[in-house]
């Protein structure tokens, strides 16, 4: 369900439930969109138009409206179990690892908040398990995405995690579960794209298998 790049014109995201499906309702003054993920309650992430949404209980919710106005474009890619959404806004110079986050007070009431934790000049983000933690792409280098117990974020080159010896480019990584493991593509010493896994030593995703 996840994209690389922005919707096309005139796609509809849709929902398949029980046997049926669900055309999802796009924001007012849009006639396309898209859905990229969803978790287990059936939280739905994607792009209405321009812009970072979500569906909740049938409820669609914009999520660009609690960014900046210097951000014109916005995508969500993943949402987690805990309903923590991580995606990516465009500025006019920019890329931006976006996460938002969702309260609800009262029936139908849902506060959006979010926060910018990386920026690049290409980017695309792909996955965000349970713990937070946030892979994807970063100029053409996989990178990793986790807050500490102060909610502070630190975005790592996977390459900087994995040994200094190994011939391996780390390009891009697709998704990581809950213990850590990461899986992408990259370049082990050639021409020739290959897939990865990084699995976690004391803590730390420094373990490298091809596949």
């Amino acid at each position: 369900m996840r994209r690389e790049s922005l919707v096309s014109f005139r796609t509809r995201a849709t929902l398949w439930r029980d046997g049926h499906l669900t055309e999802l309702p796009t924001l007012s003054g849009t006639d396309y969109n898209a859905a990229f993920d969803i978790n287990d309650d059936s939280v739905i992430v994607g792009q209405s138009g321009d812009r970072a949404v979500a569906w909740i209980d049938d409820q669609l919710i914009d999520l660009h409206a609690c960014l900046d106005r210097d951000y014109f474009l916005s995508e969500a890619n993943a949402v987690n179990a805990k309903r923590q959404v991580a995606g990516r806004a465009i500025s006019a110079d920019l890329q931006h690892v976006v996460v938002w986050e969702f309260a609800r007070h009262g029936y139908g009431d849902v506060e959006v908040t979010c926060s910018v934790i990386h920026s690049g000049s290409w980017l695309l983000v792909r996955d965000i398990n349970d713990h937070g933690e946030i892979v994807g792409m970063v100029n053409w280098r996989a990178f990793l995405a986790e807050f500490d117990e102060h909610g502070e974020a630190t975005t790592h080159d996977l390459n900087d995690l994995i040994s200094p010896h190994s011939p391996w480019l780390l390009r891009e990584a697709h998704a990581v579960n809950n213990r850590g493991h990461i899986v992408g593509t990259g370049l082990p010493g050639g021409f020739a794209t290959r897939g990865y896994l990084l699995r976690p030593v004391d803590g730390t995703p420094n373990s490298l298998r091809s596949r």
